[in-house]
């Protein structure tokens, strides 16, 4: 797994943010496999891991990016999402901590503001934009990718009791 805390600045240059859009958080969001992203599953485990991520994070306006290496450029190594304030400072991936792994079942993760996690449309929202349109923000809910296999996969977020940044590492070294 790569580890992007631990990547030297000069070496960030080398990363291709794609921007996927906005979307608008009330002070939480569910990183998940969209299969647990329903209420349901709120503080269920398999074994030691959670399968739904609930983060108290800054609400509001929020941006979402795929991250890809420039060397491939094919494979999306992170899937990363901060509020707007954050664009406009230069964020030290330094200071970024592990939270957490998301188990990913289906070949996709999304994070989304937690108060439409229990929407009808949300499952064949992220079915169809990660399969279909690869990495996006689905109808303003939060970005979704799809991934090349399922796995454990870390989850990373800014300091704080209030985090303004989380991304999720799936690439390979």
């Amino acid at each position: 797994m790569t580890d992007i805390s631990h990547t030297p600045a000069h070496e960030m240059q080398l990363l291709d943010f794609e921007h996927l859009g906005c979307f608008t958080t009330r002070g939480e969001i569910v990183v998940a496999d969209p299969r647990y992203v329903d209420s349901r599953f709120s503080g269920l485990r398999n074994g030691l891991l959670l399968l739904c991520h609930e983060i108290r994070v800054e609400p509001g306006r929020w941006e979402a990016f795929a991250i890809r290496s420039q060397e491939d450029g094919s494979t999306v190594d992170f899937l990363l999402a901060c509020h707007e304030d954050e664009l406009e400072t230069r964020a030290p991936f330094g200071e970024v901590e592990r939270i957490g792994v998301v188990a990913i079942d289906t070949g996709r993760v999304a994070m989304i503001d937690s108060g439409h996690r229990d929407t009808d449309t949300l499952e064949a929202a992220t079915a169809v934009a990660a399969i279909e349109a690869g990495p996006r923000v689905v109808d303003e809910l939060g970005p979704v990718a799809a991934l090349p296999n399922a796995g454990l996969f870390p989850l990373y977020a800014s300091s704080g009791a209030t985090r303004r940044m989380l991304f999720v590492a799936f690439g390979q070294d």
